[in-house]
């Protein structure tokens, strides 16, 4: 059964064994300067066979060392007492984290939330950590901009693939407008976009949103109908007055093309 410790209110006790066994081990190691409990089971997702996810913070020299042998990542099943179990790690430093706190992707950034600090050799790692996790409510509304072009861009290209009767482009488009009408919850709500495993799963979880929202997403994912598109575009556009540009299919070309060849982040990203 979940037991709570670590700052978890639910963490299996066999995962929270495999922590303190990792920490013990990496703590010895003169390079290691901290270690950090992520993933499925510092978020309160993990199942009870699900492996251990960590960052190990270490020395810039120790980094470089492993990045030139071409081996920045950890594994060790000897820390886990189940069947199936390890500990799936990757070496980051210091000024990693930092980097993601002053302009990393929604993604990056949700790596570090809910992350639990279990080893720290020389103290403020939990204030990088908490850096790092926040949502950037500076770009709130910029975000907004730019996923409600994609929203709107993709609604039409869906309708152009049944026009061509182009199955695979159908199929993008219903996905990457479910995707959107998504994301722009997120953004309304400063939740952090957590990559597309647990999309649906943090969606659910944002207070501001439509009643019946998740079940038009999936009714949609699954079935990939014009009523199921126009159903879910009724329910995004009524819900709010959403920021937009002048010209969205400008934004659309920006973000999509341009963004390709400049150094702009994508708005996937």
């Amino acid at each position: 059964m979940p037991t709570a410790a670590l700052g978890c209110d639910t963490v299996f006790e066999h995962h929270q064994a495999a922590i303190e066994a990792a920490t013990k081990e990496l703590s010895t190691w003169d390079e290691v300067l901290g270690v950090i409990i992520y993933g499925s089971v510092a978020h309160g997702f993990a199942l009870e066979n699900s492996d251990v996810d960590i960052k190990i913070v270490c020395t810039d020299d120790f980094f470089t060392a492993k990045e030139h042998m071409g081996n920045v990542s950890y594994f060790d099943r000897d820390a886990t007492p189940y069947e199936g179990g390890y500990v799936d790690g990757e070496f980051i430093t210091p000024m990693h984290i930092e980097r993601i706190a002053a302009d990393g992707s929604e993604s990056a950034r949700f790596d570090f939330q809910d992350a639990i600090v279990t080893f720290d050799r020389q103290g403020g790692l939990e204030d990088l950590v908490r850096g790092a996790a926040r949502y950037p409510v500076e770009q709130k509304r910029r975000k907004m901009v730019r996923f409600y072009a994609q929203f709107s861009a993709w609604k039409a290209h869906y309708y152009e693939a049944l026009r061509r009767d182009n199955h695979y482009l159908a199929h993008l488009s219903a996905l990457q407008f479910a995707l959107y009408a998504g994301r722009l919850f997120l953004a309304y709500n400063e939740t952090l976009f957590p990559g597309h495993k647990w999309f649906l799963q943090v969606l659910s979880g944002v207070p501001q949103k439509p009643a019946g929202l998740m079940r038009c997403l999936n009714t949609l994912v699954d079935q990939k109908r014009a009523e199921d598109v126009e159903r879910l575009y009724n329910m995004v556009s009524d819900f709010a007055c959403w920021p937009h540009d002048s010209s969205q299919d400008r934004q659309f070309l920006w973000d999509v093309r341009m963004g390709r060849i400049e150094d702009f982040p994508f708005a996937a990203d």
